[in-house]
């Protein structure tokens, strides 16, 4: 009986070695696999753009596999470097970057073609946030809502907590499409991220001073957002020649306040008018008192005195006596 029940023991343990094994290697398998996990992502970009604008009764965007491989190379590289930029590693501009990589961007290519790009970064920052920060101003806006646009590429890398999104939207030349009245759609391809992703603001010291210490993914215009300052008074407050800053640089956005001094406004006083009162003035009156020890002492004094002039006495009456005694002798 023992050595069936060791028998079935070993069977059972075979069994579940053979099935969770192959379970393990298929879970790390999709786990471990970044493309997995960046395709789901931008999927879920691709969705929320083509919703937006959809509510806006726009068609949707067409998925192109090349625009997807830049949008993902693109949002690699700006991981990469800890920060967020249009241009490539090698000063390469998004359309550039399209026509390389073998998409034919129609349109005038010295105005960048039918093409533009949208990007932004966060921390543990979702593919809706970044759609709906891009709703922010109309540049970005109109990557999405563009009536010229037809395809769309997306690309999401994640280090640590802090995601990095890039949308490459654009017309092929092998495709028909109006032009839009006011000439080709906006594109955005200056050196500046498109959004900030939650940044931190530091408290102003008690001299007014404020101090920002850059972290990864920040720049200048995104610093100048977030804390509403003038791009133009960062670079002259910190001496700044180019757009290019570090993690841990600490930059001053606000310089400490200067009183401004002010002359004191003379003003008249009025002061109410003393009128003499009937009030009887309060007078102080000294009256000593005797103390114990006092008293003793004038006592004394009297005793004395008595007895001098008991003495006086005394001897005044001696003195006639004796002289009334030798009269009556003579």
């Amino acid at each position: 009986m023992l050595k069936i029940r060791s028998k079935v023991s070993i069977i059972s343990s075979l069994i579940l070695f053979i099935i969770i094994i192959p379970i393990n290697k298929l879970t790390n398998t999709v786990l471990s696999n970044p493309q997995n996990r960046s395709l789901a992502n931008s999927q879920e970009v691709i969705e929320a753009v083509n919703s937006l604008r959809l509510s806006n009764g726009l068609p949707p965007y067409q998925v192109n596999p090349i625009l997807m491989n830049i949008a993902q190379t693109h949002s690699d590289y700006q991981a990469s470097i800890g920060s967020v930029t249009h241009f490539g590693p090698d000063g390469s501009r998004p359309f550039q970057r399209a026509l390389s990589a073998g998409y034919p961007v129609a349109g005038d290519l010295s105005l960048g073609g039918f093409f533009s790009e949208n990007i932004a970064a966060g921390n543990n920052y979702s593919a809706l946030d970044a759609v709906n920060s891009w709703q922010m101003d109309a540049p970005h806006l109109n990557t999405m809502l563009s009536t010229t646009l037809q395809d769309i590429g997306a690309g999401v890398t994640t280090v640590g907590n802090y995601v990095y999104y890039t949308i490459e939207v654009g017309l092929s030349s092998g495709q028909s499409s109006s032009t839009p009245i006011g000439g080709y759609p906006t594109v955005d391809i200056s050196d500046h991220p498109v959004i900030i992703a939650k940044i931190l603001t530091s408290t102003p010291q008690i001299d007014g001073t404020i101090i920002h210490v850059v972290k990864a993914g920040e720049t200048i215009w995104s610093i100048a957002l977030a804390y509403k300052v003038l791009e133009s008074d960062i670079y002259k407050f910190n001496s700044l020649s180019g757009d290019i800053i570090y993690v841990g640089q600490k930059l001053i956005l606000q310089l400490p306040f200067t009183p401004t001094p002010t002359q004191p406004t003379p003003t008249s006083t009025n002061f109410p008018s003393l009128t003499p009162s009937k009030t009887p003035a309060i007078t102080y009156t000294f009256s000593p008192t005797n103390t114990p020890e006092q008293t003793h002492i004038s006592s004394s004094i009297i005793e004395r005195n008595i007895v001098l002039v008991i003495i006086f006495f005394s001897l005044v009456a001696s003195s006639v006596l004796a002289v009334f005694w030798k009269k009556n002798i003579k």
